[in-house]
């Protein structure tokens, strides 16, 4: 059986890889190593920025119509959000051909958002100077920083101890004081109890002298 040799693929591969490396410098452009490290690479390269070309002409489209919506009083958002009100379905790649071509027929399409009930919310015009209306917008209160935050909770923490504090000292002090007040109510309690049994020695006395004057 004949020996197959595969020169003839190797070299068509070969040459394939030189003629998409046409234009490299220096030995990129002839030597096939070379080469094939390059062109390998700007492949990786173009996929990439083939993706990274539409996020980039979003950029652009979103800074034109911004800057198109601010000359009415318009914020960004405020005007795509009055478009999806108004039922308007136009992309930002038309939006910005129109605010760069024919700012009159932009100015047709902000009308549509005013009449849809979206007022304008920026400050000021571009065209007029003059302060747009401001619609008013409610925004979350900010939330202060961590450390803020953990002072915060360690300055109540410290409030709370030192109430807790002061309240085991005037129980102890109440309780100080109700020991003392004791033995007074003690010798009180005794003094009546005293009072009491001469009371009656006395009155049983006396009952047994009106008996026998009786008698």
């Amino acid at each position: 059986m004949a020996r197959v040799k595969g020169g003839i693929v190797t070299s068509r591969r070969h040459r394939k890889i030189l003629r998409m490396a046409r234009g490299y410098q220096q030995g990129r452009h002839r030597l096939f190593r070379r080469a094939n490290e390059a062109v390998t690479k700007a492949l990786e390269h173009a996929y990439v920025d083939r993706r990274k070309r539409k996020r980039d002409f979003r950029k652009l489209w979103i800074q034109r119509i911004n800057a198109a919506a601010r000359m009415y009083g318009y914020s960004y958002s405020a005007f795509i959000h009055g478009l999806s009100v108004a039922g308007i379905q136009m992309d930002r790649k038309m939006l910005a051909d129109v605010a760069a071509r024919d700012i009159t027929a932009f100015g047709t399409i902000v009308e549509a958002v005013k009449a849809a009930g979206i007022a304008p919310n920026h400050v000021p015009t571009a065209t007029t100077g003059e302060l747009a209306p401001v619609t008013p917008q409610v925004h979350k209160p900010a939330k202060a920083p961590r450390a803020a935050r953990v002072a915060a909770a360690t300055v109540a923490a410290a409030a709370d101890a030192e109430g807790a504090a002061s309240f085991d000292e005037t129980a102890a002090s109440a309780e100080m004081t109700s020991v003392d007040a004791e033995p007074e109510r003690v010798a009180d309690a005794i003094v009546d109890g005293v009072g009491d049994a001469e009371g009656d020695t006395v009155d049983a006395a006396s009952g047994d002298d009106g008996a026998d004057a009786a008698s």
